[in-house]
């Protein structure tokens, strides 16, 4: 415990460093008034429970320069901008606490407040359990029992590395709704010992404090191999955006873009190789989620694609050579670290389905590859060259492409990219890894462009068996460089994904 002083003796060791320096002088004939101060939590006499919040008011007719918090003799901390709120977490502090908080103005004036507590630690009830129902080699799942015992404010959530754990140590997350009793703690070390226990902070009353829990992270697994055949993109420059000029707004400008070599899956994810991802657990293992992703899972209760199993979209293990749908972009992603490979970015997307051979329209020196897959027209003759919306289909042109809904992968091999990538157009419309942005175009790097930093909807990229064409637009929506988004919660039987393994 800190060694108790008087607040006389505070004060006036505040005031002499004051003014034992120079003061700034106000302007002539005007006397200086020193600042208001006043502690508003907690109050004299209170019984309060580590850890507490100190919240001060400060005010002045100039400006507060700084506010100094001081427990027991013990400078807790300065600010120099409201709010003027500190906590005291320290678990030594307990007993009688003498708090003193001194507001300083411009011309070196101050004032000071104080108010006398009794600090307590919080009990540790045996029904508020934690629990750790699930871990892995980077986070561990925790589960805790809801608060019901007065009027909620806050859980408090602590971690430590190894055995001990208080609210002395790193908090890693603050709760404010009560029925939220659940946490992925990430980004930990592999074959590590971390400890965690959670406080309920109550809005009046005493604070509880969970059981500790002691967990031991696994070992990195290794990926599992999904047997995807892979096509190899050589490092390069290509021309990203419409080169033709007649896309949207999200289509331009026209940029110059340099890739590093990598792979990318020459068919979309079949539902035979998901069903490997769902037969090894990796729905119920938090491995191959991050902590956005898993809570969203948990709250929806997703097991499965949507309609996994059902024949009427041709989806499920019936339907082994089929593209997997129904799958949101946290999915794909976790499917992607099952296997150990990534989303393609949209540059990478573009580049496999684009190339950079034929004309050269915009004379920027970079060939603008095809606009569709197979090259610059999407009707040849009477032939197709993707699954699409045909005629036959109930569609906007005469042609029948052979499928109502998903085709098996590769059923257009002469729709292949110039790289002998299949299916980049039609089938089904694949998640890529980046944000989307209309603008982004206007500041997108030259080199590896990943997407903006933040967003709220997912690029969708390629058109599907539901994308229609037309006479006066042909393939419009199927092209290579078109854009489209969704927000990554999204799951839909027309959507996929394939993926890439990166050299760099």
């Amino acid at each position: 415990m800190r060694k108790p002083a008087r607040v006389l003796l505070i004060a006036i060791a505040f005031g002499l460093i004051f003014t034992g320096c120079e003061k700034k002088k106000p302007p002539s004939g005007e006397e200086n008034k020193p600042p208001e101060i006043s502690i508003t939590a907690p109050h004299n006499g209170d019984t309060v429970f580590i850890p507490f919040d100190i919240t001060v008011e400060a005010t002045d007719d100039d400006s507060v320069v700084s506010v100094v918090f001081i427990v027991n003799g013990e400078t807790l901390a300065t600010l120099t901008s409201s709010p003027y709120q500190v906590s005291v977490a320290d678990s030594s502090d307990t007993g009688n606490l003498l708090i003193v908080a001194c507001a300083f103005d411009n011309y070196g004036d101050s004032a000071c407040a104080s108010v006398t507590v009794f600090a307590k630690l919080p009990e540790e009830p045996s029904d508020f359990r934690l629990d750790a129902p699930k871990k892995s080699s980077h986070n561990v799942y925790l589960v805790w029992k809801r608060f019901t015992s007065g009027v909620f404010y806050r859980y408090r959530v602590y971690m430590a590395s190894g055995a001990t754990v208080d609210s002395t140590d790193s908090m890693v997350a603050e709760i404010g709704t009560v029925g939220d009793t659940s946490l992925l703690v990430d980004y930990l070390a592999p074959t590590s010992t971390y400890s965690f226990r959670v406080y309920v902070l109550p809005l009046s009353g005493e604070p509880l404090k969970s059981n500790k829990v002691t967990v031991t992270t696994e070992e990195v697994p290794i990926p599992h191999d999904d047997h995807a055949p892979l096509v190899h993109i050589p490092a390069d420059e290509f021309d990203m955006g419409d080169s033709w000029g007649i896309g949207g707004a999200e289509e331009f400008p026209v940029h110059i873009v340099h890739l590093s070599e990598y792979y990318i899956y020459k068919y979309e994810v079949t539902c035979a190789q998901y069903a490997e991802f769902i037969a090894s657990g990796g729905y119920d293992d938090p491995e191959w989620w991050d902590p956005v992703s898993w809570k969203w899972k948990e709250s929806e209760h997703i097991t499965a694609p949507l309609n996994w199993g059902n024949p009427d979209y041709h989806l499920g293990e019936e339907f082994p050579d089929y593209p997997v749908t129904g799958i949101s972009w946290y999915e794909a992603m976790a499917y992607a670290r099952f296997v150990g490979k990534s989303l393609p970015t949209e540059a990478e997307w573009e580049f496999a389905a684009r190339g950079n051979e034929g004309e050269d329209i915009n004379s920027d020196g970079i060939p603008d590859g095809f606009k569709f897959p197979w090259g610059n027209e999407f009707y040849r003759g009477d032939s197709t060259f993707c699954n699409y919306k045909s005629g036959a289909d109930g569609g906007m042109d005469s042609y029948d492409d052979g499928y109502h809904l998903t085709a098996p992968v590769g059923s257009y091999p002469h729709g292949a990219s110039p790289f002998g990538v299949m299916d980049m157009a039609g089938n089904v419309a694949e998640w890529c890894y980046d944000w989307f942005d209309i603008n982004y175009y206007s500041f997108s790097p030259y080199e590896n462009p990943t997407g903006p930093e933040t967003g709220s909807e997912k690029v969708v990229r390629g058109g599907s068996y539901i994308t229609t064409s037309s006479t006066d637009l042909p393939g419009y929506n199927l092209r290579t460089t078109s854009r489209a988004k969704k927000s990554p919660e999204t799951r839909r039987n027309f959507i996929g994904f394939r993926l890439v393994k990166r050299v760099r």
